[in-house]
């Protein structure tokens, strides 16, 4: 059996190689949509002024054609993370939230500010929808509407951005990275013992900093917390919500047995040419069925940065060593059913695409790419991703009847 395509003239058709969302047993994982209609055209676009409340009404178009393709709809989102370019005019994004969302649906999340693919856009959204009924852990989650302090649906928990920050949502412990990060990850704590779940169970974080500088302290706070095998881990630098605001972390964690890709220790696999690294995280995680992907850069085995200035050659070197992971966890390319990809010069988004777009074989996972910072000095970009296994056979997968992507373009 091969993955099941499904097309609609409603989407925007995408300018890469992606799909608009990717479908694999009863979660179903969506690209990172912008406000672009079925033309590819921008919403609300006038001349040197962009509209926030014209492309948040697409973006939410776009997403519930997305989950109807797939059997799914706006009800069942259990995650979202939304980038933005403009705080200023995050209340209309919230707003237009509001509207199109039910009343019952109150995904975790996180909202942080990065640069974005086109000219004009203001807000792009990632999620995950899920089948089984949600539990929503009220109170304490992100800046926002609709953002509890996590999400139960079966044996998985979203944890929404936890934050060093007091009941009217100010930032504490101001200019002080270390106490920073123990609060925030006290917050995490308690998200979990609220769900009845542990610290163990954890399968990634995901790091939000200010100020790539403030990472060594956020390390020493983080090994305090977990244990090995690590979960994965991703790490980028970009503004956060509220004044003041050091570092966000937000994670997923499974109650299901996990196999990790580290060194050393039981239930955990490793290839010599994976890159030995002094954070505190593992490179993957599989825990039943589905694996979740470390923010992957182009490093030597030894931790050095491979292919400096060359953003094709630290892709390939990315995507080698997701390959590497998979083939450890018993998965291939095809089960990959979602990336994210973080980069730090647009004018690197058609060569990364060509190498991205030679790996990957139509139909593609769903996937986003934006603008931010990363932990390596000179890296020029940072993959994380997530596969199902048995997606390679059995994917549902909801593409635009047209698409933008040519090979080579510049």
């Amino acid at each position: 059996m091969a993955k099941k395509v499904v097309t609609s003239p409603h989407l925007s058709p995408p300018i890469a190689p992606y799909a608009a969302a990717v479908r694999a047993g009863k979660m179903v994982f969506l690209s990172g949509t912008v406000g672009t209609d079925s033309r590819g055209k921008l919403a609300g676009a006038a001349r040197g002024k962009a509209d926030m409340t014209a492309q948040a009404k697409q973006v939410f178009r776009g997403i519930s054609e997305s989950l109807r393709l797939l059997g799914s709809d706006l009800g069942r989102i259990a995650q979202l993370k939304s980038f933005v370019t403009d705080w200023k005019v995050l209340g209309r994004y919230y707003r237009v939230a509001r509207r199109f969302l039910p009343s019952q649906a109150r995904p975790a999340g996180s909202t942080v500010m990065a640069s974005l693919a086109q000219e004009g856009l203001l807000l792009e959204i990632e999620g995950t929808a899920v089948d089984d009924e949600p539990v929503f852990l009220e109170g304490g989650g992100a800046p926002g509407p609709f953002s509890p302090r996590g999400v139960l649906v079966d044996n998985l928990l979203f944890v929404s951005a936890c934050y060093a920050r007091d009941s009217g949502g100010r930032a504490l412990a101001k200019g002080d990275a270390r106490e920073q990060s123990k609060r925030a990850l006290e917050g995490l704590c308690q998200t979990l013992e609220a769900a009845e779940f542990s610290v163990g169970d954890v399968v990634r974080t995901s790091m939000t900093l200010a100020d790539m500088r403030h990472l060594p302290a956020f390390e020493r706070a983080y090994a305090t917390f977990f244990r090995q095998p690590y979960p994965a881990m991703t790490v980028t630098q970009g503004q956060l919500p509220a004044r003041g605001l050091l570092l966000g972390v937000e994670a997923v964690a499974c109650k299901s047995p996990k196999t990790a890709v580290a060194p050393g220790g039981r239930r955990q696999r490793w290839s010599e040419s994976l890159p030995l690294l002094s954070l505190p995280l593992s490179q993957a995680v599989r825990a039943g069925g589905l694996a979740y992907f470390s923010g992957l850069l182009s490093l030597t085995p030894k931790g050095r940065l491979m292919g400096p200035g060359d953003i094709r050659k630290q892709t390939r070197r990315c995507l080698e060593q997701l390959e590497t992971s998979l083939g450890l966890l018993g998965l291939s390319r095809e089960d990959v059913v979602k990336t994210t990809v973080y980069i730090t010069d647009w004018r690197e988004y058609w060569p990364y695409n060509d190498v991205y777009g030679d790996f990957f074989r139509p139909p593609y996972p769903a996937r986003s790419t934006v603008q931010m910072g990363l932990p390596i000095p000179g890296a020029l970009i940072q993959i994380d991703a997530i596969a199902a296994a048995g997606a390679a056979r059995t994917a549902q997968v909801a593409v635009s009847d047209r698409s933008l992507w040519k090979r080579g373009r510049r």
